[in-house]
Parts: structure tokens; sequence; C-alpha cells
């Protein structure tokens, strides 16, 4: 899969990507959502996704704010592991239903 620079490729795409991620920032905060969690989610997604660049951009925001080497180690199999709670858990569920791109061709 050849990977795709939208902001040189397609900057209005890039922009309009930029501005919904404020947003869910914004919402987030709003919310008081758990930083560590919403890293954990981020990280999920980009395995399901198949991102390589977006893996390491989480997986360093989630130990810059405190996220254990262990429970990033096993993430890709939270539902075996007794490291993560029940909103955890719940959370990486939907996230794991709402990905569309789940398996990516290779």
């Amino acid at each position: 899969m050849t990977s795709v620079n939208l902001g040189k490729q397609h900057p209005s795409v890039y922009q309009s990507l930029t501005k919904l991620d404020a947003e869910v920032k914004a919402a987030l905060a709003t919310a008081e959502a758990d930083p560590l969690l919403v890293e954990l989610v981020k990280i999920r997604v980009s395995q399901l996704n198949g991102c390589a660049f977006c893996l390491r951009l989480h997986t360093r925001d989630a130990l810059a704010k405190g996220e254990t080497t262990d429970r990033l180690a096993v993430v890709a199999a939270w539902w075996e592991s007794q490291y993560f709670s029940d909103q955890e858990r719940a959370a990486l569920a939907l996230a794991e239903q709402v990905t569309a791109l789940a398996v990516p061709e290779r």
C-alpha cells in the first residue's frame, strides 16, 4: 500500500482533516476524556488501519502522557489482557466496530 502525503497532494483535504482534528480535540477536552484512553483508542485504530506513521506518533504521545510499555505491548489483543479497565475495553471494542479500514489490503 502506497502512502499519500495529503498536505502536498491534496491540500484542501488535509486542511479539512486538520479542522476536524481540532474539533475532536476540543470535544474531548470539553468531555474531560482521559488522555491515556484517547491515545489507546488512537493506537488501536492505527493498528487496524495499518498506519505505521500513526502508530509511531500515537505510541510516542501515549508514552509521554504516562502510558506503560506493558499495556502498549498488548493493546492489539486487549480482550485477552487484564491490563485494561471496563471503560477502556468498551472504548476499544467500539473503536474496532467503527473503524472502516479494519483489514487493509497488502
